[in-house]
């Protein structure tokens, strides 16, 4: 939060929680065994944290954001077919909202995964979703893993990203596959 007063940034954001303590470099890959944690006592601990942060973020005039989880086929498998994560769809979102008031980071891929994984609709989920943020994290892929590609034309998210009215939400791209795609996705939203 000081970084982002120093650098001039009105935005913060961080993952919704999970229900077990992962391990940070067992993040987005495969996790080892884990106890879940009941989901009241997980839930009242990131409450409790967020309400920290937060009270820090307005002293320092910064927006919070909270960012969707993702949790893809085998994870769910790994941990017991459970949703071992807070905010993956729609459900989530109003299960946290009528707990707490928060502005949220919609990251496309992650909703695509986890709609695929959790057997919903990614466009339906997309479509509440998108309308209750104002900062979109825009990277597509297989529906099966997070793999933070960038937009073709061709693309669902692309498509449903076409039907909102994106110039009134804050962009970020999350593309790991090569400056070439990053242009081409920064092209396609201008």
């Amino acid at each position: 939060i000081d970084l982002c007063v120093e650098i001039e940034s009105p935005i913060y954001s961080f993952h919704a929680g999970f229900f077990f303590d992962p391990r940070i470099a067992e993040l987005g890959g495969k996790k080892r065994s884990y106890r879940l944690s009941p989901t009241h006592e997980a839930e009242e601990r990131f409450l409790i944290a967020y309400d920290l942060v937060n009270e820090y973020a307005k002293q320092r005039e910064i927006q919070i954001f909270i960012e969707n989880n993702v949790l893809d086929t085998r994870n769910y498998q790994e941990l017991g077919q459970s949703r071992a994560a807070m905010l993956l769809d729609e459900y989530d979102f109003e299960r946290l909202s009528s707990e707490v008031d928060f502005n949220l980071l919609l990251d496309t891929g992650h909703l695509k995964v986890s709609a695929t994984t959790l057997g919903g609709n990614f466009e339906e989920e997309f479509s509440k979703l998108a309308k209750r943020s104002d900062f979109l994290q825009i990277s597509d892929n297989n529906g099966k893993v997070d793999q933070n590609l960038g937009l073709t034309r061709t693309s669902d998210v692309y498509r449903f990203l076409s039907s909102i009215a994106i110039e009134e939400k804050w962009l970020s791209l999350e593309v790991y596959d090569g400056i070439d795609s990053i242009q081409r996705t920064k092209k396609l939203l201008e």
